[in-house]
């Protein structure tokens, strides 16, 4: 095999033995608040949907909106925003 010529060889790797900093790691993960809102369909008037009763109880969803007010007596973190279109 023969060696690339000096204009294209491959720089050499160095090793970094520095641990990243907190600083580095939330320019690399980009540390932002971000939101989960979860609107229910119109269709559900008694209870929520399976994914709606996951994201609420969990508490996964920061809101939670639904389009009829019979949902927050079962809901009461829930906002009943009317219909939506």
């Amino acid at each position: 095999m023969r060696p690339l010529p000096p204009k294209l060889e491959r720089p050499q790797r160095r090793a970094h033995s520095r641990r990243p900093t907190r600083r580095n790691t939330r320019r690399l993960l980009l540390w932002r608040r971000c939101w989960v809102v979860y609107v229910e369909s119109i269709a559900r008037v008694d209870t929520l949907s399976l994914s709606g009763r996951i994201l609420y109880d969990a508490r996964i969803a920061d809101r939670v909106f639904v389009q009829w007010p019979q949902l927050l007596g079962r809901y009461p973190r829930a906002l009943c925003v009317g219909r939506l279109y």
